[in-house]
């Protein structure tokens, strides 16, 4: 028996739509086995089990909650603070210059963390930079 190009490349088609049909198969029958073995936890005990993890969770939940109330405290300090940077820039200039330089007077804040930057090769911290200001810092 002698079999054309395309009989040959519809076999092929055939044995991989078969191949895909077993593993779709496969993978309904294992996601059945696992949606009944969780029910059955859920009514044999495994209930403890999702206590726990609920518990879990809820704490978790805490956490991120606080942690974005601080967050958001820290965002308007830093917003209130960067409008005060502002307006004494200005007004400095303003002073040195006259105040035709008001209108063109730019200001852009740009936060860096603490730790991102450096001087002489250190890494500049909040707290070098506030022993800096203090006259506290080590040279």
């Amino acid at each position: 028996m002698h079999l054309t190009p395309q009989a040959y490349a519809l076999v092929g088609l055939t044995a991989i739509v078969a191949a895909l049909v077993t593993v779709v198969v496969f993978s309904m029958l294992r996601f059945s086995a696992a949606a009944r073995e969780t029910r059955r936890n859920l009514r044999t005990g495994g209930g403890a089990d999702t206590a726990l993890l609920s518990a879990a969770l809820q704490e978790a939940v805490t956490k991120l909650k606080a942690q974005e109330r601080a967050t958001a405290a820290r965002a308007e300090a830093s917003e209130r603070l960067s409008g005060e940077i502002i307006s004494s820039l200005t007004e400095a200039m303003v002073k040195i210059e006259g105040e035709n330089m008001r209108p063109v007077t730019w200001v852009i804040i740009e936060d860096v963390r603490s730790g991102e930057w450096g001087i002489g090769g250190q890494p500049m911290t909040t707290g070098a930079v506030q022993a800096l200001a203090s006259g506290k810092a080590q040279h």
